[in-house]
């Protein structure tokens, strides 16, 4: 190989590379005019940093499981129902910002009343937030 089809090789997958890292759209933090908001900020954290959202949407969650217990003799594992179950019910929220044209719309989704993710939209429009 020569040194310029070498040169063109790892120029590619550096480019390649430095794309799929633009791509990845999950954030752990965004700004809201001066004010930083993290995963893991309460819904009133949020709030007071950011005012209300341009969307919210709610979304409940109930998964229900049933209890075993397993023993085991000499090499053999039985499996036996206890018969309890549990239900476990998640509350939801997706909020959403529109940061203004040219930027990139904020998705903020809660579970309970905690920030567990932080995403970018599709690009927004009007006139900038902050």
């Amino acid at each position: 190989m020569t040194r310029r089809s070498i040169f063109i090789a790892l120029f590619t997958a550096i480019v390649s590379l430095v794309i799929l890292a633009i791509g990845t759209s999950t954030a752990f933090a965004f700004r809201c005019g001066s004010r930083l908001v993290n995963v893991g900020d309460t819904k009133a954290e949020v709030l007071s940093k950011c005012g209300d959202p341009n969307f919210m949407d709610q979304s409940e969650e109930t998964t229900n499981t049933m209890a075993t217990s397993r023993t085991t003799k000499t090499g053999w594992a039985r499996y036996r129902t206890t018969g309890e179950a549990t239900s476990r019910t998640t509350l939801t929220e997706t909020w959403t910002y529109n940061l203004g044209e040219r930027k990139l719309m904020k998705i903020l989704t809660f579970e309970g009343n905690v920030l567990k993710k932080i995403e970018d939209g599709p690009y927004g429009n009007g006139p900038s937030r902050w």
